[in-house]
């Protein structure tokens, strides 16, 4: 795949009525439809171009980005073949073999590449053939489609198509050479004498006679996709479009590789401002376009901006595999679990969807979870999670008192313990509480900087409430640690 106007479609993806033109040292190198129909052509300065029409408007040429579109456009591509490989300054390579089967056939690989990428806003050419130069060149010259012969199919194709030094396509025009079929007219041991082995060995991969081996993309999944605001914009509504564009094109990548995800990172930026970050943390992982949206719209709200926005970019790289939901073979039917409870899905998206929200709203440190700790000791027996995060997650008591449980634990823990005072060492000494159960000892810590002795008690106080309380044997003390109700 070859993309001739990348280094201007990385500004407008061809959703512009604006006349956008693309410069190098002050000289205009590329320019969109709108710019040709003023009349302005490459190689113009900016100069002649404002004297022609003082509205258009000017990009200084982005290579780094040019570069950075094309990984995008391969991750994209990961969806057809793994077999991916970038080929600066503007095309991509596919080897196609393994998935044709799978996908319907190459023309159904074909239309699909178009009609995707078109919709993108990317002119692309898409060119076929049996080794990885030759198609590029197929591509570039926009020759179509070969399975046969390479020799005989790349005979038209023009020489300063091939990626070969500017000085050997000036020698060979003045030898008459102009392109591949007057090119392999000529014996390529005279052409290495002339020209140099590396030549030589150039011709050998386009033609297919040696191997070409190729470095694919990484398999690890990235996302990251812009959009130029033209013109800028300074309301936070005018944001809403491009952001939905922007996690449509999300979701069409987690539909393809199989994925889903739990962040969304959103850069807003300006020319003249410092650019501002936008961050949308998920409870669980997602693959729902709206839910991203709503998060986002949540989120852009508390989010203070600058007064002129000119690009945004989204960008998520915390992927999980996405996992499909199976049906449900007694329809519906809901089966109580051993703890009494019934579960259902409708309930759980509902939850998952609320702390969504209340995260978005309020910041990610707004909502956690609690999530066990292997620890006797009681203040180092639990730790604070994202929502989602945790393996093991703190399960409600049964009901204090019952048979069951041996050792039960307050479900409110008190960040210090309280000395409680006390007649005498005895239990049956303290004056405002009377012992239902225990003692259970926790004698741990030995071996790092918090040793803890302690025997702990469940009391009640004269209105009935149970507290959560122990006796220090290292310092012959009472404390209240925790509350059940």
């Amino acid at each position: 795949m070859c993309f001739p106007d990348l280094a201007i479609e990385i500004f407008t993806r061809d959703r512009t009525k604006e006349a956008v033109l693309i410069t190098e040292k002050k000289i205009v190198v590329f320019l969109n439809q709108a710019a040709r129909n003023l009349g302005l052509k490459p190689g113009i300065s900016v100069a002649e171009a404002l004297t022609i029409n003082e509205s258009v408007i000017f990009f200084e040429r982005n290579k780094s980005r040019e570069i950075e579109k094309l990984s995008q456009i391969a991750q994209w591509s990961y969806r057809f073949t793994p077999n991916v490989s970038i080929k600066k300054p503007k095309s991509v390579l596919l080897e196609l073999s393994g998935s044709l089967k799978l996908f319907g056939g190459l023309k159904k690989i074909q239309q699909e590449i178009l009609k995707s990428l078109e919709e993108k806003g990317l002119s692309v050419q898409v060119g076929v053939n049996m080794s990885p130069l030759s198609a590029q060149c197929f591509s570039e010259a926009n020759a179509g489609t070969n399975l046969k012969d390479i020799k005989t199919s790349i005979s038209s194709i023009p020489i300063h198509i091939l990626e070969i030094e500017q000085k050997i396509v000036d020698s060979l025009h003045k030898m008459g050479v102009y392109n591949c079929g007057q090119l392999f007219r000529l014996p390529i041991s005279d052409l290495s004498h002339r020209f140099g082995g590396q030549f030589a060995l150039y011709l050998k991969k386009l033609i297919g006679t040696i191997p070409d081996p190729q470095i694919f993309i990484e398999n690890k999944p990235y996302f990251k996709s812009d959009i130029t605001l033209i013109p800028e914009v300074s309301d936070k509504n005018s944001l809403i479009f491009p952001m939905r564009r922007l996690i449509g094109e999300l979701n069409e990548f987690l539909d393809a590789r199989k994925l889903q995800t739990d962040s969304l990172l959103f850069k807003i930026s300006h020319r003249n401002y410092k650019p501002r970050k936008l961050s949308v943390l998920l409870a669980k992982p997602e693959k729902d376009l709206q839910v991203f949206l709503m998060l986002t719209k949540l989120k852009l709200e508390k989010t203070e901006l600058m007064p002129e926005i000119d690009n945004i970019c989204l960008l998520s790289d915390r992927f999980s595999k996405s996992k499909n939901d199976s049906g449900d073979l007694f329809h519906e039917t809901q089966f109580r679990q051993k703890d009494g409870y019934f579960p259902s899905k409708a309930e759980e998206k509902w939850k998952v969807q609320l702390i969504n929200m209340m995260t978005a709203r309020l910041g990610p440190d707004s909502c956690y979870t609690l999530s066990t700790v292997s620890d006797h000791r009681p203040e180092l027996s639990w730790s604070k999670e994202q929502p989602g995060q945790t393996n093991n997650p703190i399960k409600p008591n049964k009901q204090t008192g019952s048979d069951e449980e041996e050792n039960p634990r307050p479900l409110l823990l008190l960040k210090a313990p309280k000395r409680i005072p006390e007649k005498n060492k005895s239990p049956d000494s303290l004056e405002t509480f009377k012992i239902v159960r225990g003692p259970e000892r926790i004698d741990v810590g030995w071996w790092d900087s918090h040793p803890v002795a302690r025997d702990y008690f469940v009391a009640r106080d004269s209105s009935g409430v149970l507290y959560w309380i122990y006796y220090d044997l290292s310092s012959d003390k009472w404390y209240l640690h925790g509350i059940f109700s």
